[in-house]
């Protein structure tokens, strides 16, 4: 029974100093690596926004012209209702 108690207290002392430290640093490892190449790869995604003209500023309704946004979004439903393709044929 000492046997098996002092196995434990070896085992639990091998895995506090050596084996969790190890394992703690290899995923940190893995974690900045991924993070990283993330980033990389989202800098080269990242795009400069278009610029802004007075075309785009005059065609956007008030924002209290409510009759006018419900007509334009039932304008853009039906456009996007005649585009879609049949399902069944």
């Amino acid at each position: 029974m000492d046997g098996a108690w002092a196995l434990n207290e070896l085992i639990v002392k091998r895995w506090q100093q050596e084996l969790l430290p190890q394992m703690c640093a290899a995923i940190t490892r893995e974690v900045q690596r991924a993070v990283s190449q993330q980033f990389t790869i989202q800098e080269i995604q990242q795009v400069a926004p278009p610029p802004r003209t007075k075309t785009a500023a005059a065609n956007r309704l008030p924002f209290d012209d409510i009759p006018g946004i419900i007509d334009l979004l039932c304008s853009e439903e039906r456009n996007e209702v005649r585009t879609r393709r049949p399902v069944c044929v």
